[in-house]
């Protein structure tokens, strides 16, 4: 069995900003565990623990999907926590852009994988990167009003691929391998 998610890779000067934003984060001290800027990724879909028969499915349907999307340019956006501020739970960055493409494509992977069992999220997409999850509730008032302060500047990066990963459980933290590489067609 092979515990699987897709995502959406950030370049470098990305995660150099994800950073910065992380740093200035961490000086209220809160008791959040923070996600290494160089796992960060958007999600698009997490699968669980399947087979090899289903993740040559879920590579094939995954191809066959971005072959008939285009790439596309997001930035990154304004910041905030789930599910709110009275109990938050993740500190997280939104995205901007062309965020109707973004929808477009995760809409078609959950209706494609779908089809060979996987079912859709109950809940609607809401496109972010994770930054820290909440442990306890030091600091997290001060932290809470940084987030929601924070001005973020992100030049627009180019979607141009699906990434297919392997998600390996440590007692430190996950270890991502990828499995394959899906270009999205040619804008």
């Amino acid at each position: 069995m092979v515990r699987t998610f897709l995502a959406i890779d950030l370049p470098a000067e990305q995660k150099k900003i994800l950073e910065k934003i992380q740093n200035r984060w961490k000086s209220f001290r809160a008791g959040i565990r923070w996600v290494p800027p160089d796992r960060m990724h958007l999600t698009l879909k997490f699968l669980g623990d399947i087979n090899t028969f289903q993740l040559k499915q879920v590579i094939d349907t995954t191809r066959n999907i971005c072959s008939n999307h285009s790439s596309f340019n997001l930035s990154l956006g304004a910041a905030g926590v789930f599910p709110g501020t009275r109990r938050p739970r993740v500190l997280w960055i939104g995205l901007t852009g062309d965020t109707r493409d973004l929808i477009l494509l995760h809409d078609h992977i959950e209706e494609h994988l779908a089809a060979i069992g996987f079912p859709p999220e109950s809940r609607r997409y809401s496109p972010h990167l994770t930054m820290g999850r909440v442990r306890s509730s030091r600091q997290i008032s001060r932290l809470i009003d940084a987030v929601y302060d924070e001005q973020i500047r992100s030049a627009p990066f180019q979607v141009s691929e699906v990434t297919i990963y392997e998600s390996i459980l440590t007692p430190e933290s996950p270890v991502y391998t990828v499995l394959d590489r899906c270009p999205l067609a040619c804008s």
